[in-house]
């Protein structure tokens, strides 16, 4: 697994997010990631109303701008390209675990992608 600190751009669902990740020395690069081990409710079709509900949260407690750190697992990208990523956010002393939050809300169910 490989760790970086990490901008939000923009938040497209529940589950995925662009982030403008630091790879040091002042370089930087956006990319879209796959919050690893969970699926959360589409926001088109049947599951909008559930979907947006887990979005909005998403962007309550990661709005644009915020760090959060990232940890990614080895080249491993899903069928879309997305990077599959744990996704912690807070003060830096106290992190909050982003993937596991969402299950534990309700707002997504555990899902095994393969890595």
């Amino acid at each position: 697994m490989d760790e970086y600190q990490a901008t939000i751009v923009r938040i497209v669902d529940a589950d995925t997010a662009i982030v403008q990740i630091s790879l040091g020395f002042r370089l930087y690069q956006e990319m879209p990631l796959r919050l690893f081990g969970i699926n959360a409710p589409e926001i088109r079709g049947p599951s909008r109303p559930a979907g947006l509900a887990a979005k909005a949260f998403v962007e309550s407690v990661l709005p644009v701008g915020a760090t959060v750190r990232v940890r990614t697992y080895k080249d491993a990208k899903e069928k879309y390209g997305r990077y599959l990523a744990d996704v912690y956010y807070g003060d830096g002393v106290l992190l909050t675990y982003l993937n596991q939050e969402l299950v534990e809300k309700g707002l997504a169910i555990p899902y095994l992608e393969s890595k």
